[in-house]
């Protein structure tokens, strides 16, 4: 039977994971990387043990990377031409280069958003595209509460005069304990609600917003699902993690800023569109 045809586009090491798991390849996490630092496309060699590739599983389906430095439409489509399905990390995949690999069914992206896929022309070409909730969901949790504890106590100030050999206690002045700040969270998703697990212990009041979710769910993580203007006018931080759509697009621009206390922190683990990154510039 010929091999299905998986090719991977950028980043290929993110896939380790989702390909063991589904048991469709077993490949080297580490022969992945060093194809990206090489910044070749690649077809994977089963018969080059120095990859660390199995032969075995390579007989059930085909591999090709193609990293992001040379995803254009002509390097894609002679790699992929023959693909019944990639899966790309941050590279796009447009309806032109769709139109140039005439076997494609699958588009995977091993991430929660998937905002890299024109969607609407997959659709319309009858691929199936698929992302993968939940992922790293922990992680970006973990990594936003730190940032806000480290904005709460004024550690990338003291950091920074530390470095410069100055030593002031006043430079943290005034510091607010956590206990009595408000923590924002624009999308009351699966990381926002990670977000909520975690800074609940250290005494944030929580509010949310996302017309998407039922404020009963919100209450059952100790948070108080508000309005836009409201969560952005009571936050000491606000931290973003809407997906990045047509609606989220410059979803905080300069009068969403302009509602802003001006002592507030604005943290943003989601996709930076979300923000009018010119207005921000501005606002500070």
């Amino acid at each position: 039977m010929t091999p299905y045809r998986l090719v991977l586009l950028d980043r290929p090491a993110w896939f380790v994971p989702m390909i063991e798991q589904e048991e469709m390849a077993r490949v080297g996490g580490e022969a992945l990387v060093g194809w990206a630092r090489l910044g070749e496309s690649r077809e994977l060699d089963p018969a080059n043990a120095s990859l660390g590739l199995s032969a075995e599983a390579l007989s059930r389906f085909s591999l090709a990377y193609v990293p992001r430095a040379r995803h254009t439409p002509d390097v894609v489509e002679r790699m992929a031409h023959d693909a019944d399905a990639v899966m790309v990390t941050s590279a796009a995949v447009t309806a032109e280069i769709m139109d140039r690999l005439p076997r494609l069914r699958v588009i995977g992206r091993p991430g929660i958003g998937y905002d890299v896929v024109d969607v609407d022309a997959a659709t319309a070409r009858g691929i199936a595209v698929f992302s993968a909730p939940g992922f790293c969901a922990c992680e970006v949790a973990d990594h936003t509460l730190m940032m806000a504890l480290a904005l709460a106590r004024k550690a990338p100030v003291l950091h920074a005069a530390i470095r410069r050999g100055v030593y002031e206690r006043g430079l943290a002045s005034p510091m607010t304990a956590a206990y009595e700040m408000t923590l924002g969270l624009i999308a009351f998703g699966e990381i926002g609600r990670e977000v909520a697990v975690r800074a609940k212990p250290f005494g944030f009041t929580l509010v949310a917003y996302d017309p998407l979710v039922a404020p009963a769910v919100a209450e059952r993580y100790g948070v108080a699902m508000v309005g836009l203007d409201e969560l952005l006018q009571r936050a000491d931080i606000v931290s973003v993690h809407a997906p990045l759509s047509k609606g989220t697009f410059h979803l905080l621009g300069a009068r969403e800023f302009a509602l802003m206390k001006r002592t507030a922190y604005v943290i943003n683990t989601a996709r930076g569109a979300v923000i009018d990154q010119q207005a921000l510039i501005e606002a500070l």
